[in-house]
């Protein structure tokens, strides 16, 4: 006999990191959110550390109206079609910005809304978080150790900082501790590159973007 699915039939994202899981599923009247794996930092988003063997709406999106979610590592983010911005897991690194200064977020709660009105798309790594805007421009924040945040420096930031960059950008994609993004069909690349993960040719760690090098794409 087949199994009955447990989640609603019409998921529209699916989003998942290491060990844990998010799904974002229409439902009549709502969107609902699901989550199931590892929660040792609260990631779930169900109010406690307990692992789920199976996946379970997060009760504290019941009846709401969230648009998509976002996996760190340790973390998970969540946008609103009210453009509103909620996270939940470890904010140990800033992941979930200053607003929420416990380093641990087991329930969603609302995330800074400096950018959240223009949000496009956000990326997550490890400990960090990329966005972009409508604008093209990028922000990012979280664990920057590696020079993974881009924003010139090897630190933490716990609140959503610019990175500069010679343009508006159209992509943006977070590595565990490293980041990419295109701008003018250009690749720029920055932070810990251990294992050559930047494409510079070297293992050098970058605090900031830097461009892949026409040659080295071309091969």
């Amino acid at each position: 006999a087949r199994l009955r699915s447990i989640l609603p039939s019409a998921c529209v994202s699916i989003r998942r990191r290491c060990m844990h899981h998010v799904a974002c599923c229409d439902v009549p009247l709502s969107t609902s959110v699901f989550s199931c794996g590892n929660s040792n930092d609260g990631q779930t988003g169900q109010g406690d550390t307990d692992t789920l063997k199976r996946f379970t709406k997060i009760d504290a999106f019941k009846g709401g109206n969230i648009t998509r979610v976002y996996a760190g590592e340790q973390f998970t983010l969540f946008t609103t079609s009210q453009h509103k911005l909620f996270g939940c897991g470890s904010n140990q690194f800033g992941q979930l910005t200053n607003r929420t200064p416990s380093q641990l977020n087991p329930k969603p709660c609302l995330w800074d809304d400096t950018i959240s009105s223009s949000l496009k798309h956000i990326s997550c790594g490890k400990t960090h978080a990329l966005a972009l805007c409508d604008d093209g421009k990028v922000y990012g924040w979280g664990g920057g150790l590696h020079g993974q945040v881009g924003a010139g420096e090897a630190t933490t930031y716990r609140r959503p900082t610019h990175i500069s960059l010679p343009g508006p950008a159209t992509y943006i994609s977070s590595g565990s501790l490293h980041s990419l993004c295109i701008v003018k069909g250009q690749l720029y690349s920055w932070g810990n590159s251990h294992f050559n993960q930047l494409g510079h040719g070297g293992l050098d760690n970058e605090l900031a973007p830097r461009l892949v090098e026409d040659d080295i794409l071309r091969g």
